[in-house]
């Protein structure tokens, strides 16, 4: 009876962790390194980013609006457990911006990603 209750608590956080917000759509992408077999995929809703590559290794961003540039381009995440923010375009297709991220508010030094982004739905 114990382990049944486990079963649907975890179900239930699976849930939670994997399905956007009411009112959210979620877009999902292919990420590809031009010229090389590289490919990973991307997930992106109004409050967070999951990248998962080809080892399904999947790393989880959420939106963080102090890293969106002035102009209104690039929307910013961030990932705690990654060390990492990106910078994912509003135009939702060419390269990402990547940085390192050591917590603090200091400047982030952003470098274009050789990931190219393309639409899937």
């Amino acid at each position: 009876m114990q382990s049944s209750s486990l079963l649907c608590a975890a179900a239930a956080i699976t849930l939670c962790v994997c399905t956007p917000a009411p009112g959210q759509t979620k877009r999902v992408y292919q990420l590809t390194v031009p010229g090389t077999d590289l490919k990973s995929r991307a997930e992106r809703t109004d409050s967070e980013l999951v990248i998962v590559d080809q080892q399904e290794q999947t790393t989880r961003y959420l939106r963080d609006k102090s890293f969106d540039t002035a102009d209104g381009n690039w929307f910013g995440y961030r990932s705690t457990a990654a060390r990492q923010l990106n910078r994912w375009p509003r135009d939702e297709r060419g390269q990402m911006m990547i940085a390192a991220w050591n917590g603090g508010t200091g400047r982030a030094d952003f470098r274009t990603s050789r990931m190219k982004i393309v639409a899937i739905k």
